[in-house]
């Protein structure tokens, strides 16, 4: 198993033991290119999750997938390992927690 792969398995056991909806994209010839390797849902929020080796790098048509989720609202997260994975989502949980928090307060 590739480490990539590895990468992507405990991220998947990880969103699924807390409750997130997500599915793994194998792209095949009719798919648009580019898309990331996990899409998911988190309490309406929507996360591309990219995975790349240690040196890795993003191909253009992962660049354009990038900026069209993001400049949609949804958040995408590019990642070489579940450490600097877990870094970044719980980074996206605060910011969901400050959001939802705003929200309340200005009711």
């Amino acid at each position: 198993m590739t480490p990539e792969k590895k990468v992507e398995n405990k991220i998947k056991e990880y969103l699924t033991q807390n409750t997130c909806w997500h599915f793994k994209h194998h792209a095949d010839a009719t798919m648009a290119r580019g898309i990331p390797d996990i899409i998911a849902c988190y309490r309406g929020y929507f996360v591309g999750i990219e995975v790349k080796q240690e040196h890795g790098v993003q191909s253009d048509q992962q660049k354009a997938q990038q900026r069209a989720i993001e400049h949609s609202g949804g958040t995408y997260i590019l990642t070489n390992s579940f450490t600097d994975f877990l870094d970044k989502w719980l980074k996206f949980i605060v910011k969901i927690i400050e959001r939802e928090e705003h929200n309340a307060s200005s009711c």
